[in-house]
């Protein structure tokens, strides 16, 4: 099982940025082969959003079919992972909450 450490890849200790999180995503993504299984270490990270979270776990749970079990996370508060990460994976999971999301952010843009 590899394991990624979000501080090395990332260079922040804050994980709030959308390409923040792809960067996670692309280093997962190219190193690894779809439903193997990683180890995402939090250690030194003292910001989290979900902004970050969706192309870092999002994304990756996507490209694992639904397969969330295949992700372990370490070093990251039981709350974060009950609420942030448990709301990235639900939408991961619905592609009519990925929609619907993605809906209301291009209404935001419109004129």
């Amino acid at each position: 099982m590899k394991t990624f450490t979000i501080l090395d890849i990332i260079s922040s200790r804050n994980a709030i940025l959308h390409s923040k999180g792809m960067k996670v995503y692309e280093e997962v993504a190219s190193s690894t082969a779809p439903c193997e299984d990683i180890v995402l270490d939090f250690n030194g990270i003292c910001s989290l959003t979900t902004a970050f979270l969706h192309p870092a776990i999002g994304k990756l749970v996507t490209r694992n079919n639904g397969r969330e079990q295949h992700i372990h996370i370490k070093n990251m508060d039981q709350e974060d992972i009950d609420t942030l990460v448990a709301e990235v994976i639900e939408r991961a999971k619905s592609p009519e909450k990925r929609r619907i999301a993605s809906e209301q952010v291009a209404s935001l843009f419109e004129d």
